[in-house]
């Protein structure tokens, strides 16, 4: 029985990795054709004049804060890594080629716009929008240390003040625990889908940064405000 219970560990993981995988794949794919008919919408009712420019300016924008961030690798004792934006960039790229050219959705698309100019620019959106959200992606992840980074100082701090509270012998608050238990994924979540739902460019800073401080504040809070019997 434990063999048996032992070796479907393995299995299990793997079959959860598996899902796991492929769920991001195919929410990744929702998320471009939305992104995607999100332009088209605006292209249709709200910037028609703009045409696939206004889509354009976007991605570019979006490449000069990933180009803008440091570029110089990181240097550890034993080993060097690649800077996060350079990571971020070839991912962008890399995602890009998967799934629109090496599928051949980039030449079919490319004649559908030759038939009609009017395609070619919803075409020429489409696939700025895409773009654009890879390198938001990758932007995305290049912000997941920062978040780290806010957390581990938000821990510290909440034990310190647990530390204080208990042998000062303040009084625990176990509903100010719990309601900040259940605030600590929308502080990871919404800066997520602002980013990606914005129609226009943004500094990313401008997003993560302040989410990751409330992050950090809202461990603090959970952790110092944690008991024993909750």
């Amino acid at each position: 029985m434990n063999t048996e219970s032992t070796a479907s560990r393995p299995r299990s993981l793997l079959a959860r990795i598996f899902r796991w995988a492929v769920g991001l794949a195919a929410a990744m794919v929702v998320a471009v054709m939305l992104s995607i008919l999100v332009e088209w919408i605006g292209l249709t009712f709200f910037w028609p004049e703009q045409g696939a420019a206004r889509s354009e300016a976007v991605l570019r924008q979006d490449l000069a804060w990933l180009r803008g961030s440091p570029a110089d690798p990181i240097v550890l004792p034993f080993a060097t890594l690649p800077a996060p934006s350079a990571l971020a960039a070839d991912m962008s790229a890399d995602l890009y080629r998967i799934l629109f050219v090496l599928t051949g959705i980039e030449a079919a698309v490319g004649w559908v716009a030759s038939v009609s100019a009017r395609a070619a620019i919803y075409v020429q959106a489409a696939l700025n929008a895409a773009q654009t959200f890879f390198v938001r992606f990758a932007i995305t992840l290049t912000a997941i240390p920062l978040f780290i980074l806010f957390a581990w100082w938000g821990g510290l701090e909440g034990m310190v003040r647990r530390d204080l509270r208990r042998f000062g012998g303040d009084v625990e608050r176990g509903m100010v625990y719990h309601w900040a238990k259940h605030v600590a994924g929308a502080t990871l979540v919404i800066p997520v889908i602002l980013y990606f739902a914005w129609p226009g460019s943004v500094n990313p800073a401008w997003l993560f940064v302040p989410f990751a401080l409330a992050l950090a504040v809202n461990i603090m809070v959970v952790t110092s405000t944690f008991t024993k019997y909750v």
